[in-house]
């Protein structure tokens, strides 16, 4: 799969090396890759000014944080097993960092996740994904903290529509 570039201007990528993810509308070549050449939720191969590639992000171009950097291996695209195993590391860290489940799971882009996360609530609602002050649509019972059925119920609402 060949993804599309987005180049910044000279100079713009400090930030970025830094240990930034987020890429603002001002810091990109428009002459070279114009904005609305993409649509939102579009993956692109991050580049500096003299074409050397910063990694993968996906992009938002109406919005002043026009893009988000995914991974900073060009080889790792946003997929379903890259997004598993970010969740897996997520959960994995929480469960030797807290005794009892009721964490949110992911913090974004603290997790590599750009976007809401997936929490826990003290009632016994289902981890989910999405910004945490939604009321939840439904409750399931969800299994006990860091099983294997856990992790298959992750994966199973992945694979949903």
């Amino acid at each position: 799969m060949t993804l599309p570039s987005l180049r910044l201007k000279a100079n713009a990528e400090r930030r970025l090396r830094a240990g930034h993810l987020w890429v603002y509308s001002n810091e990109v070549d428009v002459a070279a890759t114009p904005l609305n050449g993409f649509g939102a939720g579009e993956q692109a191969v991050l580049e500096m000014a003299n074409g050397k590639p910063l990694g993968i992000v996906a992009m938002s171009p109406n919005n002043l944080i026009c893009a988000r950097l995914i991974s900073r291996d060009t080889k790792h695209v946003l997929d379903k097993s890259l997004l598993v195993h970010r969740l897996n590391v997520a959960l994995s860290l929480r469960e030797r960092l807290f005794d009892k489940p009721f964490y949110r799971l992911a913090y974004g882009d603290s997790d590599l996740l750009p976007g809401g996360g997936p929490f826990r609530r003290r009632t016994g609602g289902p981890a989910r994904l999405g910004n945490h002050g939604e009321a939840p649509r439904r409750r399931a019972r969800r299994p006990p903290a860091g099983t294997q059925a856990q992790r298959r119920a992750v994966e199973e609402r992945l694979q949903r529509p």
